[in-house]
């Protein structure tokens, strides 16, 4: 699941919700253009996917693969709490690099507290 900005002039958020299938594909399931961007909304969004989908086909959902956006997680857990919830490495430690490099200490010392990441 992932939420994007800036694809139409209004700038609504676009949330695409994607399943792995039994080949390895990823594949769209769903997508949904929203009037603002909150936790509540994202949770109504998952709940409207739900709704198309039998408890039993829900359930399988083990995983689910997201940023490091608090608002999805949130629902998320309220949604699918039988499912782990895994973050992009990439972008976390993009925003860990990026609140080291605010620190108000020496370079060698941001690099090397980088590092223990």
């Amino acid at each position: 699941m992932d939420g994007t900005y800036n694809l139409t002039a209004e700038r609504y958020p676009l949330y695409v919700l994607a399943v792995q299938d039994n080949s390895g594909y990823t594949r769209p399931v769903a997508v949904a253009f929203v009037g603002r961007d909150s936790a509540a909304i994202v949770k109504t969004a998952l709940g409207l996917f739900k709704s198309c989908h039998t408890e039993e086909q829900t359930a399988r959902t083990a995983i689910v693969f997201i940023d490091k956006d608090k608002k999805e997680i949130s629902a998320l857990e309220e949604e699918f709490p039988h499912a782990a919830i895994l973050l992009c490495w990439f972008l976390v430690m993009k925003a860990m690099k990026s609140a080291i490099a605010e620190l108000n200490i020496d370079k060698p010392t941001k690099e090397n507290i980088f590092r223990q990441c």
